[in-house]
């Protein structure tokens, strides 16, 4: 057997493994009941258009966090329907073409039952673009979306570790080197042959935990030291970087010419974006360790102590504050039409606001669920709105459809 054909069954066989031993644990929701897998709660179907899409991360490759075409419960909300893959994940959720793809499940979007996904892949949110879906693991997978046949495996350095999330654009998959290391792949969404690398010294650019943005053939990305970077999305070249001086864990943002980010420290940043030069800085009452939601007239950020702050894309003005002392660890806010939701890290509480003024709409919980001696609760990433619908996953495993029956 050959070094890359062991490298493949060995890091086939770990994911496998991995997702077994969370999957297999003992565990049980917070009334004490012993989980199941499989569609452990229905109230109803909901309705989705086969058009309905919320196909990557933070919807699409600029990772706005926004749609302004679609609208979802916004009056009243409850569960429809929650599906329990009885495993400990940290991805987030999608939507395509009537699918809902969580980690290595794929779900019937109107009903909740599921229809496929065989593969690991519960630590990074897929993304599905063109027919293919992007499952990044210890390898970058291209399967097809409809059947979940694998089309093609990129092999990564073994040094890079595992993956981070994928961003796709121009039939290009930009994909980043987990564990923290500056380095970025773009790969052929076709083939899955690797175009160029970006590797700059350890000295020059830290660590980078978030995924990437990438607009108008450029990529965009920022280290937790607050420096940020345009490579240029066909060459790999690096067109200019920044130093910031703020801690940031969350991903940029672009949006008309403008890069916007928060941070640990508790400020929301907007740059250039086509030479990094500041356009404005403002101090938040919060911390914004999440990545923001941002449309062409507002910036949305959530904090690590209930607050959610809208401010003005041209000047960084704080428009409005809305701070809810009984839920913590908001994670990134989501925009489709006039209304923002968001979901709590901490106790799995969803959120849906008034975007003109933060009022509260409505509220959901999610359950916290006892693996053998511990407790996982919370939101994953930001909530995906489709078609009247939030779809949501959590830590536990679950994955939820919310809407107005």
């Amino acid at each position: 057997m050959s070094s890359r054909s062991r490298r493949r069954v060995l890091r086939g066989g770990l994911v496998t493994a991995t997702a077994c031993l969370a999957g297999c644990v003992f565990s049980q929701d917070e009334e004490g009941e012993e989980n199941e897998t499989g569609r452990t709660l229905h109230e109803s179907d909901v309705t989705l258009d086969s058009t309905a899409s919320w196909p990557s991360y933070r919807r699409d490759a600029r990772n706005t966090g926004y749609d302004p075409g679609v609208s979802g419960p916004r009056d009243d909300a409850t569960v429809a329907w929650r599906y329990s893959a009885h495993t400990e994940a940290e991805s987030g959720v999608v939507v395509a073409g009537e699918q809902v793809y969580a980690g290595g499940l794929v779900l019937d979007g109107e009903t909740g039952q599921r229809i496929g996904g065989e593969w690991g892949g519960h630590t990074s949110t897929p993304t599905v673009a063109d027919g293919t879906l992007f499952v990044p693991t210890f390898d970058l997978e291209g399967r097809d979306a409809a059947t979940g046949e694998l089309d093609w495996t990129f092999e990564p350095d073994s040094r890079s570790g595992g993956l981070g999330g994928v961003t796709v654009a121009n039939e290009t998959a930009y994909v980043l080197g987990k564990l923290g290391r500056p380095l970025v792949y773009a790969i052929d969404v076709g083939t899955g042959e690797e175009e160029w690398r970006w590797t700059p010294d350890r000295d020059e650019v830290g660590s980078i935990r978030s995924p990437l943005a990438v607009a108008d053939d450029t990529v965009y990305l920022v280290d937790e030291d607050g420096t940020v970077c345009a490579i240029d999305g066909e060459t790999g070249d690096e067109e200019w970087r920044r130093p910031t001086f703020v801690r940031t864990s969350g991903s940029p943002v672009v949006v008309d010419g403008t890069v916007y980010f928060g941070s640990r420290d508790g400020e929301a940043t907007a740059l250039r974006a086509e030479d990094g030069e500041p356009r404005w800085r403002t101090r938040l009452s919060h911390e914004s360790e999440e990545t923001v939601a941002a449309t062409p007239d507002a910036v949305f950020a959530a904090g690590a102590d209930g607050t959610v702050t809208r401010l003005s894309t041209v000047d960084g003005t704080i428009e409005w504050e809305r701070q809810f002392d009984d839920v913590r660890r908001l994670g990134s806010p989501t925009v489709a039409g006039d209304t923002v939701y968001v979901g709590s890290r901490s106790d799995g509480t969803v959120l849906a606001l008034t975007a003109a003024d933060g009022t509260e709409n409505w509220r959901v919980e999610t359950r916290s669920v006892l693996f053998g001696d511990y407790t996982r609760v919370g939101v994953v990433d930001g909530p995906a709105v489709v078609d009247g619908v939030v779809y949501v996953a959590t830590e536990p495993g679950d994955v939820y459809a919310i809407a107005e029956l």
